[in-house]
């Protein structure tokens, strides 16, 4: 048995003690790593892990600690759980979208942002018109990222477990 020692992070260590523990964020080239340790984590290291819709995404974290314990780095996350740069510019202008209506644009101010050219179109054409359907498509999935959707993000790519698994010995 290997016994944990803080002092193998601690040249990319941020630490905190709370009430339920020590929680630490390792920095890690490819992005930090999370832990919550317990009490008697010295004496007896252990990993839980829930059996839940995120174990998968936990184990792979679990690999990229023992890697960087061991003095190697972490490495990056599966392809399957990066999200690709159009997905990232997709959320980012959704996001922007929702903040200018937030801040009184019109759905027409959104639009002209990416296509100067809706600004001297007239009413009939405007309604009609790609950029319009495009603004409006980008301030709905803004509002449902806002409301809480973007917990989502948080296990894209993770297969869901089915509601009646169980585990039999």
């Amino acid at each position: 048995m290997v016994p944990f020692r803080m002092a193998s992070f601690a040249s990319r260590l941020n630490a905190e003690t709370l009430a339920d523990g020590l929680h630490l964020v390792v920095d890690d080239e490819h992005g930090p790593l999370r832990f919550w340790i317990g009490e008697g984590a010295e004496r007896r290291p252990a990993i839980v892990i829930p059996l839940d819709e995120a174990c998968m995404v936990r184990l792979h974290h679990v690999r990229r600690f023992l890697r960087r314990w061991t003095g190697r780095p972490g490495g990056p996350l599966p392809h399957a759980l990066r999200p690709t740069r159009y997905r990232i510019d997709r959320l980012a202008l959704a996001l922007r979208a929702v903040t200018a209506r937030k801040a009184g644009a019109t759905t027409r101010m959104i639009a002209g942002v990416s296509d100067p050219g809706v600004y001297t179109m007239r009413g009939a054409l405007w309604k009609d018109c790609d950029q319009r359907g495009t603004a409006e498509r980008q301030m709905k999935l803004g509002e449902h990222l806002v409301a809480g959707g973007y917990l989502a993000l948080l296990r894209h790519g993770i297969p869901r477990n089915p509601e009646t698994a169980s585990i039999s010995a």
